[in-house]
């Protein structure tokens, strides 16, 4: 997995945790480790709005680059 944090030009108080999983079976075995459990429920008061996930498909580098 990367993640980069990225911040909202208009507004630098929200920003975006992009996170790129290899395929879907890496990003459900993210979700059952200890700490993205402890990070989920450390940040659960910070948020604005409820957390949400929006799908990608990899334009470039191709999954070679990766």
């Amino acid at each position: 997995m990367q993640a980069k944090p990225v911040i909202d030009r208009d507004d630098p108080s929200r920003f975006v945790l992009v996170e790129i999983y290899r395929d879907a079976a890496a990003a459900a075995a993210h979700k059952e480790t200890a700490h993205y459990a402890a990070w989920r429920d450390a940040v659960a008061d910070l948020m604005a709005e409820p957390r949400r996930s929006a799908k990608y498909v990899n334009v470039s580098p191709g999954d070679e680059g990766w």
